[in-house]
């Protein structure tokens, strides 16, 4: 029987906790005997969850009332987690699944580990912290009150189905729209005017290239399809990121990288890395592929390359140039609309990994981003 080997254990790994989005991410706790004041959580999803939480977060029961419990030395819930287990019956045994929902809350279900079914009581648990002088913590106690005696004063619970409908109807899903993509148009051959090593010493002088019509450089997905006039640039939202953020990008990228060399056994696998700079992402979109490894990897000339992230992909148009009698290689026509696409900034590292050669070579694109929350660029100086 055919096993995976671990170099894709390895991508997998990547692809989950990192391009997945974290409402996707989830762990379970099988409560042990000493589970009434604490509940510890796996170290795993500790060290491999990208965002992270704030001192006090909330779990939301199946029926969508809400418990907060204190988060304590980045490792376990504490205050209210014994209160939640007390509206809820969990018992010794009992299998708890928590699916992160956003902003530092936790969707919860409970399962009894002997039938392996769920805890009905959980659909009908209620927050008796709200309520006053209750002998009852299940919803149906309350709507039995409310109907019959009218002297409650409590909310009751929406019905498990009500609750499920509105999760339901509340609920987005992304739309990837399938359209004809906007193409670039010109194929801009640079005169040269900055190398890789002096790249960051010219950001700041001004962008002469020489203008050549060409066959469009196609994009298989393409959600913008705008095309960079002289002077566009994408402007950042995001919060600068910080020194340790910064360095953390770079290791992370560099640690994947190594790890999958390792696996397969190549230290001269044909990958590299880069740490992007405001060239790249935010003004010229030029982005240079060391020298070295372009000799060794690529054939000179003019050619389209496919750039995947995931299940999408991209055509961009790779060059060379001479300058000085030494070739520099680059990826530059619709480079912007992949930039633009997957929400590129200054800092973030990226590792390419060439899967293909030939006519059209291919290279998946891993992102390791400075700072995991992404706020969306904007266009400025792009026609359609």
């Amino acid at each position: 029987m055919a096993k995976k080997c671990q170099c894709c254990e390895i991508k997998e790994n990547y692809h989950y906790w990192l391009e997945f989005p974290s409402t996707n991410h989830q762990f379970i706790v099988i409560i042990a005997h000493n589970f009434l004041q604490e509940l510890k959580i796996p170290q795993k999803f500790i060290e491999c969850f990208k965002e992270e939480l704030s001192t006090w977060c909330t779990l939301i029961g199946p029926n969508e009332n809400k418990w907060r419990v204190k988060f304590v030395s980045g490792t376990k819930f504490s205050d209210g987690w014994e209160k939640f287990v007390s509206d809820h019956g969990v018992e010794v045994n009992d299998i708890v699944v928590f699916h992160y929902a956003g902003d530092s809350s936790f969707k919860v279900s409970v399962f009894d580990r002997e039938n392996g079914c769920e805890r009905e009581g959980s659909h009908f648990a209620s927050n008796t912290s709200t309520s006053h002088k209750v002998t009852c913590t299940s919803t149906l106690h309350f709507n039995w009150a409310d109907n019959n005696n009218g002297s409650s004063t409590s909310t009751p619970a929406p019905a498990p189905a009500a609750a499920a409908a509105a999760a339901v109807g509340s609920s987005q899903k992304p739309i990837v729209i399938d359209e004809e993509s906007h193409d670039s148009e010109y194929d801009s051959a640079y005169n040269a005017e900055t190398s890789e090593d002096d790249e960051d010493d010219q950001n700041n002088s001004e962008y002469q290239p020489v203008w050549r019509r060409r066959t469009r450089a196609r994009s298989d997905y393409s959600t913008t399809g705008k095309t960079p006039q002289l002077g566009a640039c994408f402007i950042s939202n995001r919060r600068d990121p910080t020194d340790k953020e910064k360095e953390r990008a770079v290791e992370k990228a560099t640690e994947f990288m190594e790890a999958i060399q390792r696996q397969n056994k190549i230290q001269n696998a044909p990958m590299f890395q880069i740490t992007l700079k405001p060239t790249h992402v935010k003004h010229k979109f030029l982005l240079t592929i060391p020298r070295k490894w372009a000799t060794e990897h690529m054939v000179q000339g003019t050619r389209d390359v496919k750039l995947q992230v995931g299940n999408r992909s991209w055509i961009v148009g790779y060059r060379w140039s001479l300058r000085f009698q030494t070739f520099q290689h680059f990826l530059n026509p619709n480079w912007a609309n992949f930039v633009f696409d997957n929400n590129l900034e200054v800092h973030d590292s990226c590792v390419f990994e060439l899967i293909q050669e030939g006519c059209l070579p291919v290279f998946n694109v891993y992102i390791f981003r400075a700072i995991y929350n992404i706020v969306p660029l904007t266009r400025s100086g792009f026609r359609s």
